[in-house]
């Protein structure tokens, strides 16, 4: 996946300038996870037990709530995936596919994640990057 570029310094639309960070941010974090074999999407390197794919969907999940529910008002469907605790587990039965189709609904801002994604990556296979 190619980098996407930080928005313009002279961008003064406060709405776009929001939207590209929001862009560059998901897009490191799924940059970061190209790459990896379905099972180390899927396989905890730290002790809290989390994984790449359920920090992804986690980070899905935490935009809904911030920036769609409480930031623009809108009716969301919190149905899914459940509880808090819901949003890390990947189950065997969801899917990578569903996953990230669930991130790009959600277009998420993932900056703050970028680099417990980094360790996780570096880890699993070594690979380590911008």
């Amino acid at each position: 996946m190619a980098e996407t570029p930080e928005p313009p310094p002279g961008l003064t639309d406060t709405r776009a300038l929001l939207v590209g960070y929001l862009d560059h941010n998901a897009a490191a974090i799924l940059r970061k996870l190209g790459g990896l074999s379905e099972a180390d999407l899927r396989r905890s390197t730290v002790p809290s037990g989390w994984t790449p794919l359920g920090m992804v969907k986690h980070l899905a999940c935490t935009q809904r709530l911030w920036i769609r529910y409480l930031f623009a008002g809108e009716d969301v469907d919190f149905s899914w995936p459940g509880t808090a605790e819901q949003e890390w587990l990947v189950t065997p039965d969801e899917t990578i596919e569903e996953i990230l189709e669930f991130v790009g609904w959600e277009r998420q801002s993932f900056a703050r994640h970028a680099g417990h994604v980094d360790v996780s990556r570096e880890l699993l296979d070594g690979v380590t990057g911008k």
